[in-house]
């Protein structure tokens, strides 16, 4: 190679490698966020316990936040609605009393 030759290969070598680094960073960058979070919030407000009736499971947080509440009376309990076996979502049946996954 004639040394007229040697520059502008040099650049263009300099070029491609900051490229190729730019693009890579860029790759690094976008890899430490997520593309979707479809989680529903771990915490919410319900509202008072007034609202709620004794010992009734109350459905309403359902879909927003993926929760049953149940008012006893010593206090309340939050029930996730993901069934643990299939990962599907359940579904209160009244007149059995129970959990159904779907």
């Amino acid at each position: 190679m004639i040394r007229r030759g040697f520059q502008p290969a040099l650049v263009a070598g300099w070029l491609l490698f900051g490229a190729a680094s730019a693009l890579g960073a860029a790759a690094t960058g976008r890899y430490f966020y997520p593309n979707v979070s479809t989680d529903p919030p771990a915490a919410f407000k319900a509202g008072f316990p007034s609202d709620f009736e004794v010992g009734k499971l109350d459905a309403r947080f359902k879909r927003r936040f993926g929760a049953y509440l149940v008012r006893i009376e010593e206090g309340s309990y939050a029930l996730c609605d993901s069934c643990t076996w299939c990962g599907g979502s359940l579904n209160w049946d009244e007149s059995r009393g129970l959990f159904v996954c779907s």
